[in-house]
């Protein structure tokens, strides 16, 4: 038998240690499941808990364009490595915290890091892996990420009810340390290309407030509405701050959104996974309450719904990545996109009569969907980049999908109170959320569509190419 060479195996042993930083960044899921009893543990309001959440979204999505920057400068591994040491070192913290405003700014910490993951992970495994494996590797990586979202949902609860809310936090200490000490002698540092001249501040730091800002808009937005003080002081924050970045980054030597390097390929990617995310989040904060309220299901029972998407997706983004290799990933990309289309209108045809079947059989098309999109998306775009543009391909990706849960949140639970006012003023209460939902779950359909047509590489559509 013929034997490997040591580099190959030197490859997948990298591939696992990057992909085990995406597991450590998946396990913040269990957060949400924790909300009520960190509200409960420190005596505050729901929407004053929530900031838990909102800081780490805000913070993660200002500073991930600027962190693709200069991991292209300065070096993938530098970052990814400072980025898993962050991270580590802040949920510790934050689970040894006493004081809720200790713990949120120990999350804006925790979100430093995270984004730092999110902003090379996908760029160190594009640059150890060439064209003719690096689907397989990308959807090696997607389907561990994905378990760390299994995790989060089965261990988030057990740990809650054994040992508290700090537990969540304090559980993933040992995978940070494991992922640390892999990251150090496992991965190897590339000399980066081109000159090494970092950012201007300036607009580094008006970036960040502006898209943070913007985050905050979408957040608020519906809770508060457009004509609030807060909402119009923000819209002008974010148009001042992005104005100012503009004008700051047009000057620079080296600027940060330096995109001629995108092809129409790699812009599509982009695109279509900001409207995928935009569309298909709505499972995780809508879904829950119609099984809830309308199909009364319990914690537990909820839970293990919530966790067939994960697990489905998991199996296919490693089938996705092998045919990615093979095929076009743009192609395979749509068709998994209109698989997840398909199955967020199959919501639209709950009722009061459906059972938690039902929703399995959906959540389990739309896992199937999920997990092959983001497997061959990722390897479509880094198809598409040069190698010097690698750390902010990850970033613009790791963006488009952070804006689009921001924006899903937002959009989506206006809509949804929308519709269910109107509603109210003609139907009972449970058939005015039956049709909010659906109606609902509706737009998030046709948002979708518009990702098919976007992501659709309309010449080999139905006539795939082979390599």
């Amino acid at each position: 038998m013929p034997k490997i060479p040591l580099e190959v195996h030197h490859k997948w042993f990298g591939l696992i240690t990057v992909s085990l930083g995406m597991f450590l960044g998946a396990l913040d899921l269990s957060v949400n499941v924790a909300l009520p009893a960190i509200t409960e543990s420190f005596g505050s309001e729901m929407s004053t808990v929530q900031w838990i959440i909102i800081l780490y979204i805000g913070t993660t999505t200002g500073l991930q364009l600027t962190i693709g920057r200069l991991a292209d400068t300065y070096g993938l591994k530098r970052f990814y490595v400072l980025g898993v040491g962050i991270y580590t070192l802040a949920v510790t913290l934050i689970g040894l915290s006493t004081n809720f405003d200790i713990v949120l700014g120990f999350r804006i910490v925790q979100a430093i890091g995270y984004a730092m993951i999110m902003a090379t992970s996908p760029a160190l495994v594009a640059q150890m892996f060439d064209v003719t494996a690096r689907g397989r590797a990308l959807g090696t990586m997607t389907s561990i990420g994905t378990l760390g979202m299994i995790s989060a949902t089965l261990g988030g609860g057990l740990l809650l009810e054994q040992f508290g809310w700090s537990a969540i936090f304090l559980a993933r200490l040992p995978f940070g340390v494991i992922a640390f000490g892999l990251a150090c002698y496992v991965l190897q540092e590339l000399p980066p290309k081109g000159p090494r001249s970092g950012p201007n501040l300036a607009a580094a730091t008006a970036l960040f407030i502006g898209i943070s800002a913007v985050v905050l808009i979408l957040n608020l937005i519906g809770r508060l509405g457009w004509e609030h003080v807060s909402v119009l002081s923000l819209i002008l924050l974010a148009f001042v701050s992005l104005a100012l970045f503009y004008r700051s980054d047009k000057k620079a030597p080296m600027p940060i959104l330096q995109l001629d390097f995108l092809t129409p390929t790699a812009v599509k990617a982009l695109l279509a996974a900001f409207l995928m995310t935009t569309g298909s989040f709505i499972n995780l904060f809508l879904l829950p309450y119609f099984l809830s309220d309308i199909l009364g299901s319990g914690a537990s029972a909820l839970g293990l719904l919530l966790m067939l998407a994960p697990v489905v997706a998991a199996a296919t983004a490693l089938v996705a990545g092998f045919l990615s290799d093979r095929h076009p990933p743009s192609w395979i990309a749509t068709w998994a996109l209109m698989i997840i289309a398909v199955s967020i209108f199959t919501f639209t045809r709950l009722g009061e009569q459906s059972s938690a079947f039902d929703v399995g059989i959906r959540l389990s098309l739309f896992g199937a969907g999920l997990g092959a999109f983001q497997a061959s998306n990722m390897s479509s775009l880094m198809k598409e980049v040069p190698s010097n543009r690698l750390g902010m391909s990850s970033a613009l990706l790791a963006f488009a999908i952070s804006l689009g849960i921001v924006t899903s949140v937002g959009l989506m639970n206006a809509i949804f109170s929308s519709f269910l006012d109107h509603a109210s003023q003609t139907m009972l209460e449970r058939q005015a959320f039956l049709s909010a939902f659906s109606k609902t779950y509706l737009t998030a359909t046709i948002i979708l569509g518009l990702g098919v047509v976007v992501s659709a590489p309309w010449g080999n559509l139905f006539r795939p190419r082979l390599r």
